[in-house]
């Protein structure tokens, strides 16, 4: 119909409506990751967020694939899903849109489908920050590990929260960079992180943690390019041991790691009560902590 993205105006509404109302059902099975593909080797509109809108009635056979490729793509796009009647896949319907720090929609028999299509029309009409990137100054750069690393459009009325993990000993007042581009034009904005002032407490520190979990667990880490393909100068093991070592430092859970914990009364005037936390590794015990109440 169109050899690539053009322009919505009246006359391309209807050459796509009147393509639509010539087709049949009788193209085969339900084909989702071929065609995403097509639309993501296409290049973005620089400043513009490239927004993909999904329905589908039916399942597939490779849901992880295609719920991959969403992801491999969420810096530039993102990915709104409608799963239309009671056949829709509900894991590849929210999955996808998941993968693609997008929006899902159910559309039953009897529900207002206007309502829904206007929902996800608002989310994706909003104006945003792309190819948003941290820049941490000159001394701090090449020693900080960032959680967000590959930074997903940021809409408005959306949140992301940035971390980054200092080595220890870093003193000092430094600047911090945050450069987007807009439709405008680039958009930057400075703060300064005093590493003097640091406030005691391991609250903040746990949620990094998960955070770079997440990451390395997505493919979207320091290790990863913008589509989840580790460079030649990491490994899976790498990334492996680097979810491990973030488990045991910050007692935080993964894929590959778990906490148990034990709970044990001693009945005495004190009436003390002993937790023992474990963190495990594929029924290996690594680390023991032990907390009295």
């Amino acid at each position: 119909m169109f050899n690539n993205s053009v322009e919505y105006n009246k006359s391309n509404f209807e050459k796509a409506l009147l393509h639509v109302k010539s087709m049949q059902a009788d193209m085969g099975g339900t084909e989702i990751d071929k065609p995403m593909r097509a639309i993501f080797d296409e290049k973005a509109i620089e400043g513009v967020p490239r927004q993909v809108f999904l329905l589908t009635d039916g399942e597939v056979s490779n849901r992880d694939v295609c719920i991959n490729t969403c992801k491999q793509h969420a810096k530039k796009t993102r990915a709104f899903t409608f799963g239309i009647g009671n056949g829709a896949d509900a894991s590849l319907v929210m999955g996808m849109a998941q993968a693609a720090n997008g929006y899902y929609e159910f559309i039953k028999d009897n529900d207002n489908m206007d309502e829904k299509v206007l929902r996800q029309l608002a989310h994706a009409l909003k104006p945003a920050f792309l190819d948003m990137s941290l820049n941490w100054g000159k001394e701090l750069t090449p020693v900080i590990t960032q959680t967000p690393y590959h930074c997903p459009p940021l809409f408005n009325g959306g949140t992301i929260i940035f971390y980054g993990f200092a080595p220890k000993g870093t003193t000092g007042k430094h600047s911090v960079t945050l450069n987007a581009s807009t439709p405008t034009g680039p958009f930057s904005t400075s703060v300064s992180v005093n590493f003097d002032e640091v406030v005691d407490g391991d609250s903040i520190t746990k949620l990094a943690a998960r955070s770079l979990i997440r990451d390395l667990q997505d493919k979207r880490s320091y290790m990863h390019d913008e589509k989840g393909i580790l460079p030649s100068k990491y490994s899976a093991q790498a990334v492996t041991d680097a979810i491990v070592k973030t488990s045991l430092e910050h007692q935080g859970m993964s894929y590959i790691t778990s906490v148990l914990s034990l709970h044990s009364n001693h009945r005495s005037q004190s009436c003390r009560s002993t937790l023992h936390f474990w963190l495990l590794r594929s029924g290996e015990r690594l680390l023991p902590a032990q907390c009295r109440v």
